[in-house]
């Protein structure tokens, strides 16, 4: 969310405990690094052969899918496999990536969306990955408390389950 680009202690945390996406380390509040934005190219299992009947055309035949926050992100992903900047008849801007991802569900085209956020879409067949290759981010989601809060034993319940979860993921470990 653009909204926790810098956090800082002086914006708002109205929740005792936040998951907040950010490119440093939030200050003025306890903060736990839980994973980095990792985003992959993805699209309907439905849609997937014609995307490889297609190949690097895909990207110019098929929309592309993305979130109005990462205007950059299709052009950063191409960069990393060597390619050419995508210039895609179509190009689809969500407001959030919750809707990138449904977007993709759907086989309205291709998206790049959050690996590890999206693993039940992908065990599930919703969404199949296109390439291996996954664009790592500058961005990072943190667990967050106010200073105040964090002894709480409440904040302390929530804050070792959510570490319990994540520290599962084997890219975690």
């Amino acid at each position: 969310d653009p909204q926790f680009r810098n956090y800082t202690a002086t914006s708002p945390l109205s929740a005792d405990v936040s998951i907040v996406l950010t490119n440093t380390k939030p200050q003025g509040v306890k903060a736990v690094r839980l994973f980095p934005l990792t985003l992959a190219a993805v699209c309907a299992r439905g849609f997937a052969a014609s995307v490889a009947r297609l190949g690097r055309d895909a990207f110019r035949e098929t929309a592309l899918i993305l979130q109005k926050a990462r205007p950059f992100a299709w052009s950063n992903w191409a960069n990393e496999l060597g390619l050419d900047t995508p210039e895609p008849r179509n190009i689809i801007e969500l407001d959030t990536m919750f809707s990138v991802v449904r977007a993709a569900e759907r086989g309205i085209g291709i998206a790049l969306v959050p690996e590890i956020l999206c693993d039940a879409w992908f065990r599930s067949g919703a969404l199949v990955r296109l390439f291996s290759l996954q664009l790592e981010t500058d961005d990072a989601y943190y667990l967050v408390s106010r200073l105040k809060d964090a002894d709480k034993p409440e904040v302390t319940a929530i804050t070792d389950w959510t570490l319990g979860q994540f520290c599962r993921q084997p890219e975690l470990q």
